[in-house]
């Protein structure tokens, strides 16, 4: 077989294996199971884990950093965890080799914190996204403590938002009157903006009541944030001014007085307001029947023009209505006047037809008298030529009988 020239090219192909990752962490992980090639050890609680320290660096920042030329751990064979949990450490070292982590409720806060010592954030996000999906009336104190201690504001934003807008429903919750002065102050500066005072002092006085001998120092402050003047009076006569806490309390007596002042003030401007709304009502009322008595005298003049245009509508209708029978009684007229003239044309033309007929009649009649006369002379001729003959057979027979008689006699 001839194979010619074939030109030099070199063929280039790209092959890819993608299970060759899944398969090398596979195998490293089961290395790591039966302690082959491992030169590197996490102790926590007493117990070892051994592992590989490129594992480590390939995964986490934090050990990239630790296994750096210019730090000492970088000889180092092992490293002791004292504030880790041996089970979040666990957990993200199987995670490092197969990529699979797993969250609980009871582990989540714990790999949070694990996940962000090593610097792994995927870990993190997740154990975010879980706390915030766990989010609920009876945990949101503690998530939003936890995340203010690890300092995640995503977490930390999240949880005291979900506390402000579920406020109201949160005032008996026992996480609430544990917290300290701070993020209770906290709250209530926070709770001003919205319309529900009354809220904010129910929590405040229910924080100082829950200890009050430590607490009672904090209650003037509290009261300064709680905007007194907008609550109700009733409010105010039944839980503010009954209260023995604010009367024992030189500062909190002079808040006590501004809101009484205010809500007095507010008394009489509502009294003035009314006064005032009473007088527009009345310069409205006599308004509005002056405009009534307008529209109702425009509506009797509409109403009376609209019967005068009825009127010349029911005229114009009559008329015209009239119109139409004089062009109806004109038109029947004209009609009757036409059949009047077909129906003379009509006699004419049977007239017409009588007399053509009578004359084919007369002719006929004409036709059959003259038949009838020559036929009649025929007759008579025949009859005249009957006459002649018989009168000549008569003359024969006459004629042979006296030669018979003649010849008779001479016999004798």
């Amino acid at each position: 077989m001839a194979t010619g020239n074939v030109p030099n090219v070199d063929i280039v192909e790209k092959c890819e294996n993608h299970d060759c990752s899944s398969d090398f962490f596979h195998v490293l992980n089961t290395m790591r199971i039966g302690r082959k090639f491992c030169d590197f050890s996490l102790n926590v609680d007493g117990e070892v884990i051994h592992v590989h320290k490129l594992a480590l660096a390939i995964a986490s920042p934090y050990f990239a950093a630790m296994f750096g030329d210019d730090r000492k751990e970088k000889t180092e064979t092992f490293l002791k965890l004292n504030d880790a949990d041996l089970i979040a450490v666990k957990a993200l070292v199987k995670y490092i080799y197969t990529g699979v982590i797993i969250l609980t409720k009871d582990n989540v806060e714990q790999m949070l914190c694990t996940s962000d010592l090593f610097q792994i954030e995927w870990v993190k996000k997740q154990c975010i996204r879980f706390l915030k999906q766990s989010l609920n009336s009876t945990n949101c104190f503690r998530i939003r403590k936890f995340a203010d201690k690890q300092s995640c504001k995503e977490l930390y934003d999240f949880s005291h938002k979900y506390i402000m807008e579920h406020f109201d429903d949160l005032l008996e919750q026992e996480d609430l009157l544990l917290l300290p002065f701070e993020q209770i102050r906290e709250l209530i500066k926070d709770e001003q903006p919205r319309p529900n005072t009354e809220n904010a002092y129910k929590v405040s006085m229910n924080w100082i009541k829950h200890d009050p001998d430590q607490r009672k120092v904090h209650l003037a402050e509290l009261i300064s944030l709680i905007r007194l003047p907008l609550a109700s009076t009733q409010f105010l006569a039944t839980h503010v001014v009954t209260e023995c806490l604010l009367r024992e309390d030189h500062k909190c007596n002079e808040f006590l007085i501004e809101a009484l002042i205010f809500q007095l003030t507010k008394v009489d401007e509502r009294e003035a307001q009314s006064s005032q709304l009473t007088k527009v009502d009345e310069r409205e009322a006599l308004s509005s029947q002056l405009t009534k008595s307008v529209q109702l005298t425009e509506l009797d003049e509409r109403e009376a023009q609209s019967s005068q245009l009825t009127k010349v509508d029911d005229r114009e209708a009559q008329s015209s209505q009239l119109t139409k029978v004089d062009d109806r009684e004109a038109q029947s007229s004209q009609l009757t006047k036409v059949d009047d003239h077909e129906a003379l044309i009509f006699q004419l033309t049977k007239v017409d037809e009588r007399e053509a007929l009578s004359s084919q009649l007369t002719k006929v009649d004409d036709r059959e008298a003259l038949s009838f006369r020559e036929g009649l002379s025929f007759h008579l001729t025949k009859v005249d030529e009957g006459k002649c003959l018989c009168n000549t057979k008569t003359k024969e027979r006459q004629e042979k009988f006296y030669v018979f008689l003649v010849g008779g006699s001479n016999k004798k």
